[in-house]
């Protein structure tokens, strides 16, 4: 299992490789894909609202420390999640 001093070291030990090498050092290594390698796991939504609405929704987002997307996504995410139930 790793565990985050595990994680920490990875990331410690790439970082200091990446501060002495360079990727066109290793250019000869790649080779070119003919499929996307990474695929969303999403789709896109678009939706109208009054310049008003979008206006009111950037405020909020700014109050919350967050994006207009991340914001109504939460949003939508909360109306359409079924509910948790705990067992007591």
């Amino acid at each position: 299992m790793t565990n985050k001093t595990d994680i920490k070291s990875l990331i410690d030990a790439l970082a200091e490789f990446w501060d002495t090498h360079d990727v066109t050092d290793f250019m000869d290594a790649f080779e070119e894909l003919s499929e996307p390698v990474f695929e969303s796991q999403t789709e896109q939504l678009t939706i109208r609202l009054l310049p008003e609405e979008i206006h009111r929704i950037q405020q909020i987002a700014a109050e919350q420390g967050t994006s207009q997307t991340a914001l109504i996504r939460h949003w939508v995410l909360e109306k359409i999640s079924p509910p948790l139930h705990v067992s007591e």
